[in-house]
């Protein structure tokens, strides 16, 4: 069964800023089977785990040039879920340049939100407009835990160019100078 996921796109021109946008929050869904077969969409797309802490992983799936989807996956009971993707395009061609994704990377940890114990995954993408240009980064953050009514929910944090410092409790500092809150409420 192919479910339908919330998605938070990560702009790669978007703007740094040191106002923070609430997280957004949405239900994990239920998978049933392989992650990475629910991913792939396209002949071709490739899919890998590329990031783990116990129950808790992060999967990337796509290719080169087309959207690269990562989503956080948590084994509960005896059911796998996932909570809402982070899309990148690969490459776009639209402006006087082409932007061009240059590399992901995700780390998964322990954290609490709203003073339970839940997960959260740190997806950190780097891009180039043009071989010769400056690189730089944007950061996203998805944290995942049961909500009151005990479903699992994820929150997520869209930094654009801002580097994010995230505590054991949940609350988000940027580079930008903001403060957040990851709340599932």
């Amino acid at each position: 069964m192919r479910a339908l996921l919330a998605v938070a796109i990560v702009v790669a021109g978007s703007p740094a800023h040191a106002e923070l946008a609430r997280p957004i929050v949405a239900p994990m869904t239920a998978v049933e089977g392989d992650v990475c077969a629910l991913l792939r969409s396209e002949r071709g797309d490739r899919c890998t785990r590329i990031a783990t802490l116990g129950g808790a992983a992060v999967y990337q799936s796509g290719s080169m040039r087309g959207i690269r989807r990562l989503v956080m996956s948590i084994d509960h009971e005896d059911e796998k879920l996932v909570g809402p993707s982070v899309d990148l395009l690969g490459e776009d061609c639209a402006g006087a340049r082409c932007v061009t994704l240059v590399a992901t990377s995700a780390s998964v940890r322990a954290i609490a939100i709203d003073g339970r114990p839940g997960v959260a995954a740190d997806i950190v993408a780097t891009f180039r407009a043009g071989k010769r240009e400056p690189r730089w980064h944007t950061e996203a953050i998805v944290g995942c835990a049961r909500g009151d009514n005990g479903a699992w929910r994820c929150a997520t944090f869209d930094a654009g160019r801002c580097t994010v410092t995230l505590a054991d409790d949940g609350a988000i500092a940027t580079s930008c100078g903001g403060r957040a809150l990851l709340t599932l409420r």
